[in-house]
């Protein structure tokens, strides 16, 4: 099966993603479950983006800093499941994957953004996720990704635009991947965390289901037992304005694509 790959960074002549599926697809259709109340945020909460930022920091202590970087673009998906559905159902698998490859508890951090349709992207899905770069992990993983995702479509391939796996610098998850995962926080804007041109970016429409949240392993709890102190939002905010690298110089795959040298650890943010 071919998979085709998307561009997720902007640049000044196009757009972010291609044109969402057909209004044939029946993602947005299914009612929510009887009894089962989902709410729509349409911004992310100060508690969010503080968790969000926290986990960032503790996983780079404990060198379980994101080294994948997942979009998802569930709009896009011919699915009989809402976006809400497809999502949970889609961490609690790739959880039960990581743990089992890895022999390590899972390790990430999600965001789900709701696009506007000038833009295309509608109800989409970032996730931040640690994978150890060894023994063709990456590689499994990437095919793992695909294959649930492909389980979830009520169509034999998956549509251009879908699915997007990029790898992760060292040290990128607390700098401008920190402004990019909160840039629909009013606070987090407020405080200058968010770069100018990812405030741009944000829409701020409403997402029903969970807006954002971090692993059991990376959580508040996980943190407070290993002593780790959380810090105000204001704390991240000198750290998110290093430079984003330039959209060709990351290169989508599905697989392994070569690392870049590991960059000077930010000095803002205590290791």
């Amino acid at each position: 099966m071919r998979v085709e790959t998307i561009r997720l960074f902007p640049t000044i002549r196009g757009t972010i993603l291609p044109k969402t599926a057909p209004s044939t697809s029946t993602t947005c259709l299914r009612p929510p479950r009887p009894g089962r109340k989902v709410s729509a945020l349409a911004a992310i909460p100060d508690s969010g983006a503080a968790n969000f930022l926290n986990g960032a920091h503790y996983a780079h202590r404990i060198d379980r800093e994101a080294t994948l970087f997942v979009t998802i673009h569930w709009a896009a998906l011919r699915s009989s499941r809402t976006p809400s559905d497809l999502g949970r159902r889609f961490k609690n698998k790739v959880g039960a994957w990581l743990r089992q490859n890895t022999s390590e508890p899972a390790s990430w951090r999600q965001f789900r953004e709701m696009g506007d349709g000038f833009r295309g992207k509608g109800d989409h899905h970032h996730l931040l996720v640690w994978v150890p770069n060894r023994d063709g992990l990456q590689d499994a993983f990437a095919a793992e990704v695909t294959r649930l995702i492909t389980l979830e479509a009520t169509t034999a391939t998956l549509g251009a635009g879908v699915l997007n796996i990029k790898p992760v610098r060292p040290g990128d998850t607390l700098t401008w991947l920190a402004s990019y995962g909160v840039k629909e926080s009013p606070t987090a804007r407020a405080l200058g965390i968010v770069l100018p041109h990812h405030r741009l970016r944000a829409t701020g429409l409403p997402v029903p289901g969970q807006r954002i949240s971090v692993s059991q392993s990376l959580d508040r709890t996980a943190r407070a037992a290993a002593g780790y102190v959380d810090q105000p939002l204001a704390f991240f905010a000198p750290a998110t304005h290093a430079a984003e690298p330039a959209p060709d110089s990351v290169v989508p795959f599905i697989g392994v694509a070569p690392r870049q040298a590991r960059p000077d650890p930010p000095t803002a943010i205590a290791a």
